[in-house]
């Protein structure tokens, strides 16, 4: 009877005291003391095991409908009273024993560093303990007001880098969100210091997509900046960056990258090539840092110029250009018997590619740039003739790629003048095609 009232599982007790109680009337019942002499017969023996039966089971009820028991042997009823107050003992203990065990534990958890998950109902003494809440993302202002209320205390140990929680913000704390905690207990919180720091890639040499995706990895905002001449970094590849390679930076801050529009060239004033043989003219343009384009026949014989000799340049004498740049020339053929010394009547041609007429903006057509163009970094120069005068001057710069043509840009001439042309370089080197326009 002792081992089932202590049985773990519930589910193996007494349901009842009722329970208990016939039982151990059944036990006593059949004890020594309460069993016939050896000497007696079988008789008195079996008038005891019906009295038992009669005693457990026999009931009988009053006229008003309450249950009355039969009488009792007093002995027996002392013996049951005694039994039940050591049951009623060793049930309290046993729950008082399962009670510490359980605080046990949980205490043991606690100071490994565990705490009870959200699912779990955590009983505590609410005047004297509390539970702890996240302080993640709190200034230590807020915090403090919050513990302050909670009567608990706070104080700052230390600082660490954090790519999550901003600089100035709370990231740790000494005590677990949902841990329970003793009233006056000092909380422990370590501030971010922001991002972790990290040195700028070298970028030099790379082209600016290579570059750019490099720097992003790392987490910087990547922009690009000026253009420049470079005679040793290859055109539209990184010269350097803003802040410099090796510089400390964090994720978020911003890159600026200057590229190279490749090797400088030195401006050049044209020779005046008219009258001089093919020969003389090519060196000419060579001695001077300038390239021989294109060789055409003239229509009509210039009898100012020897046969064979230069009547005209597509790029006047006197003219600063730079070093490199092609020049057209026309050569003079044939004799003044066999071609006609005054120019013919001039026979339409194909029009340029030229703004809309008086609109001051120019149209180029990717049709109108080199059959490689996949992209470079484009400029832009109108060229005016004010007063006999050629004036020339930079009217835009951008990089683009195919996909950016047609490209449409205003032109703004000199005041007073109403028309120019416009001529186009691809990084260095100086398109074919050239855009008339008028203001």
């Amino acid at each position: 009877i002792v081992l089932k009232c202590t049985e773990r599982d519930p589910s193996n007790r007494y349901d009842n005291m009722g329970e208990l109680i016939d039982d151990l009337k059944r036990s006593l019942m059949t004890s020594p003391e309460a069993q016939p002499q050896p000497e007696q017969e079988e008789e008195p023996r079996q008038e005891a095991l019906a009295e038992e039966e009669q005693t457990a089971e026999t009931e009988s009820f009053t006229e008003d409908g309450e249950e009355e028991q039969e009488d009792v042997n007093p002995k027996i009823d002392r013996i049951m009273s005694v039994f039940g107050v050591i049951a009623a003992v060793i049930i309290v203990g046993l729950a008082i024993f399962m009670g510490y065990t359980l605080w046990k534990t949980f205490r043991q958890a606690r100071n490994e560093g565990g705490s009870p998950s959200a699912t779990e109902t955590v009983e505590f003494d609410k005047e004297t303990q509390r539970r702890m809440i996240s302080l993640s993302g709190m200034t230590l202002e807020e915090a403090t007001k919050e513990l302050n209320d909670m009567n608990l205390g706070i104080r700052k140990s230390g600082y660490d880098y954090s790519d999550e929680i901003e600089a100035g913000l709370i990231m740790g704390q000494s005590a677990a969100p949902g841990e329970i905690v003793d009233i006056h207990t000092t909380i422990y919180v370590t501030i971010s210091d922001g991002p972790t720091f990290f040195n700028i890639l070298d970028v030099s040499n790379m082209s600016v997509e290579e570059a750019t995706a490099a720097l992003e990895q790392s987490g910087l905002v990547v922009k690009e900046g000026a253009y420049e001449f470079n005679d040793s970094v290859d055109v539209g590849c990184v010269i350097s960056t803003m802040p410099t390679a090796g510089t400390e930076a964090r994720k978020g801050d911003e890159v600026t990258l200057t590229i190279s529009r490749g090797r400088s060239r030195e401006q050049i004033k044209v020779p005046d090539l008219f009258g001089e043989t093919k020969e003389a003219a090519v060196r000419m343009l060579e001695q001077s840092g300038l390239v021989l384009g294109k060789l055409s026949e003239n229509q009509y014989y210039d009898s100012s110029a020897g046969d064979g000799c230069v009547v005209s340049q597509s790029i006047e004498a006197g003219k600063e250009v730079e070093e490199g740049t092609s020049v057209d020339l026309v050569l003079n053929q044939g004799t003044d018997l066999s071609r006609p010394t005054t120019p013919p009547t001039p026979s339409p041609t194909k029009a340029p590619s030229t703004v809309q007429g008086g609109n001051g903006k120019v149209t180029i057509q990717l049709s109108d740039l080199p059959d490689n163009f996949d992209g470079g970094y484009i400029t832009l120069k109108l060229v005016e003739v004010i007063d006999g005068e050629e004036k020339v001057h930079i009217i835009y710069e951008g990089r683009h790629q195919k996909e950016d043509f047609p490209l449409v840009k205003e032109v703004n001439g000199t005041e007073g003048n109403h028309s120019g042309t416009v001529i186009m370089f691809i990084d260095t080197d100086e398109v074919d095609t050239k855009w008339s326009v008028t203001f």
